[in-house]
């Protein structure tokens, strides 16, 4: 999506420089997942690109297909 390659590639190095906060000190949604994600995208060498979604583009479509997968097989747990 537009939000997770804008995230990580123009938002994320701010937010780390100013301690995990947005500009206006508020707080970022989803940081234990975006600390992750900068974790884990640091050990490789990434293109981070946007395709359309929908849009008959085989890796885009296969993602989909497993996040949806994901969702069906997900169950809420105390």
């Amino acid at each position: 999506s537009q939000y997770v390659r804008k995230g990580i590639t123009e938002w994320l190095p701010m937010w780390k420089k100013m301690n995990w906060k947005k500009k206006d000190k508020s707080e970022i949604k989803n940081l234990d997942l975006w600390q992750q994600l900068d974790q884990v995208a640091s050990k490789h060498q990434i293109q981070w690109l946007w395709v359309k979604g929908h849009q008959g583009h085989e890796g885009n479509e296969l993602a989909d297909y497993h996040a949806n997968k994901a969702i069906e097989n997900y169950t809420l747990r105390p």
